[in-house]
Formats: structure tokens, sequence, C-alpha cells
């Protein structure tokens, strides 16, 4: 019978119209639930339903075939319009998903779980020493590569991420770039300017540049000399806890040589954003600022200054302070350090044979007018 119905035009335009869209068994449970409840008496039409091939349907040409009555025909007439009407709309909600743009799920990847590590402040159990330009720069590298990763975690973490001990030792070696300043011109060493173009930031680059003229390392006796002389002033002879500012802390050698049985509190400055943010990861319990202290605003008086101030012929010009502003690197930051301490404060500096030895005495003066000479020590001329 399906074969008979395809020959009939009527048949064939309704079979073409839906046949891509409804498939013939969908027809068939369509138009069977229509027959069963408004044709009771129409058996021999439904089970000719039922033997149709899966390829045609057309309710025209059943009641052509079956021979309906009036009465009949006029119900399947109808039920065929609400099928068409059912079809097409089944047609309009399948356009529409076909054109709505496909939204493809993509899960997020999970990132590894990074660990929360306590917040100390580095003390070495000896004196980190890195002797030789070239072991100098492949240390200093090393601590800068670590510095990038641990940057890294803190921005996941908004902040809340510390170095471990581990870490810390690494970040220690940086030793700063005083004695490096070839490192930075590819004319005399190509691979390492290179290297060194690749890792840090044009900012980074120009002020590690800028450093190497008169950042200098500090030995560990050194230090551990001006903390005696702090203790034999007096100046630990109440248990209230010492406010310490150092100016041009690089990676705070004066902050890991304190004495531990102290009451310490420091804050400082550093220009070099390297050298500060690795101080940041060394002493987290500390307050590090990156920027020159001809800037730093001072809301307070501390109970000392310590330090070793850069050296060099270049001046220090300061809209803050006008009246240090054009003075020596050297001078301007002794000349900072004797107003920003409380009245009874001490300023402790390693400073250059320059300072005494100088035929400007300008600030010599100074310090003399505004505060009490305790004393000095002048260091070998290796040292």
């Amino acid at each position: 019978m399906g074969a008979q119905l395809l020959k009939d035009p009527t048949t064939k335009i309704f079979y073409d119209k839906f046949q891509l869209k409804i498939s013939p068994k969908k027809v068939l449970e369509i138009l069977e639930n229509r027959l069963k409840k408004s044709i009771e008496t129409a058996n021999e039409t439904l089970n000719a339903f039922n033997v149709l091939d899966s390829q045609a349907i057309d309710l025209n040409a059943i009641s052509n075939s079956a021979g309906l009555n009036p009465t009949q025909e006029s119900k399947i007439t109808d039920n065929s319009v609400e099928l068409n009407n059912a079809q097409e709309q089944i047609v309009q909600e399948q356009d529409t998903q076909e054109n709505a743009p496909t939204t493809i799920k993509q899960e997020t990847p999970t990132a590894p779980a990074i660990p929360l590590n306590p917040k100390i402040d580095f003390k070495p159990s000896e004196e980190v020493l890195i002797k030789g330009a070239k072991t100098r720069y492949k240390a200093n590298i090393k601590a800068i590569e670590l510095l990038k990763e641990l940057q890294a975690k803190q921005e996941i973490l908004k902040g809340d991420y510390y170095a471990t001990q581990e870490e810390q030792e690494i970040l220690a070696q940086f030793s700063g770039w005083g004695g490096l300043e070839s490192y930075f011109k590819k004319t005399q060493h190509s691979e390492e300017f290179k290297e060194l173009n690749a890792l840090l930031t044009k900012d980074e680059f120009r002020r590690a540049y800028s450093s190497a003229r008169d950042a200098y390392y500090t030995p560990k006796l050194v230090i551990d000399s001006i903390y005696q002389a702090l203790d034999q002033l007096g100046f630990n002879n109440d248990n209230h806890q010492k406010e310490i500012f150092e100016p041009s802390l690089g990676t705070g050698k004066f902050i890991a040589h304190a004495p531990s049985d102290k009451n310490y509190r420091f804050m400082g400055t550093e220009l070099d954003p390297i050298s500060a943010n690795i101080s940041k990861f060394l002493y987290p319990n500390q307050v590090i600022q990156n920027t020159a202290l001809e800037n730093h605003q001072f809301y307070q008086d501390y109970d000392a200054f310590v330090g070793n101030p850069p050296y060099g012929n270049h001046k220090i010009y300061s809209s803050n302070d006008k009246e240090l502003s054009n003075e020596s690197v050297y001078n301007y930051f002794l000349g900072k350090a004797i107003k920003e301490l409380k009245d009874d404060g001490i300023g402790a500096f390693v400073v250059s044979s320059w300072f005494m030895d100088g035929k400007n005495s300008k600030m010599r003066e100074h310090i003399a007018q505004n505060a009490t000479f305790l004393g000095a020590i002048r260091l070998p001329f290796s040292s």
C-alpha cells in the first residue's frame, strides 16, 4: 500500500513536505493517537497505517483507498490540519535550534594547590658570600627567576604567599649589581645582555643598570660592629621595641644580621625594584617600600638610622627637602637621617672616606649643628 500512496500526487507533496523534518515513525504515532480519539470505527484504516512503508504517509491517500464516509473524511481532514500545524511548529523549533549559536561548555582547568607558607623573616645561619663577577651574575639570575615565580604565586593568592626557607636561601644569594656594570653592555657581554633583557622589564633593567655604579655589599663583620656600637651607646637599655630605618637597604643585610634577641622593627626604602621585592620575600614582617629615599614621606621619627648609603658623585634633587636638595647622594642620606631621628636617636652608617676627607665641609657642619658626633672608625682601604 505504501507504493500506491507514493503514486498519488497529493501524497507525494505531503510526503516531500515533511519527510526530512519528522521521521515516519513520529508521524505514525501522531496519527495513531488522533485517529484513536476521533474514529473508533476506522480499524481497517489504522491497520493499513501500521503496515505502511517507513517513508510513506498521506492522510488524503488514506481517505481515498480506505473508502471512508464523508464524516470520517472530515474528521481525518481536521486531524490532518492539526497534524500539519504541529509538524510546522516542530519545524520552526528545529530551525530555531539549528540557527541558535552553539555554546560549548569548557571546563576551567583546576590550578594546582599552592601551599600557604608561614610568614617568617629570613635568618641566615652563616654569612652568604658570593665571590667573582661571573658567579655573582649567575646567582643573581637564579634569584630573579625564582622571584618571578614567587610573584606569580602571590598574584594568584592576592598577596598571601610567602617564600619557604629554601626559597629564601636562594633569594639571599642575590648580591645586587655593584661592580657588574659590564653585564649591561651588549658589546662586552652579548649573551648576558640578551638574558637580562629577556628576564627584566624595561624599568627593572634601567634601575639595575643605574645601581651598578653605587650598590655594594656590606660584610657581616661591619654590620655586627655597628650593632655592637649601638649596644655600647645604650641603645638597648630598655625593653621597648626600637623602630629602625634603613635607607637604600638593598636586600636587607642589616635586617638579616640584626641581633635576634633584640626587639627591633625595621622600615626601609630601596630604589631598585628587584632588590626591593626580594627583600619583601626575605622579610615579610618588616615594612619595605620600592622608592627613592627623597620621595619617601616620613610620618614618624625613628630610634635609629642604619645602613650603607650609595656612593657616587651624582646629586639628589628633592622637592620634599629644599635644604638638602642638590647634595651628593651620601651627604643627602646622612642629612636626612639627622632630620628624621628622635631627639635621642642614633645614626650609624658606613660612609665613603670622602665624607671626612672632602674639601666641602657643608654636611659635616650641618651634622655638628643638629646632632652630637659620637665617634667614627676608619676601615682598611681593602674593605
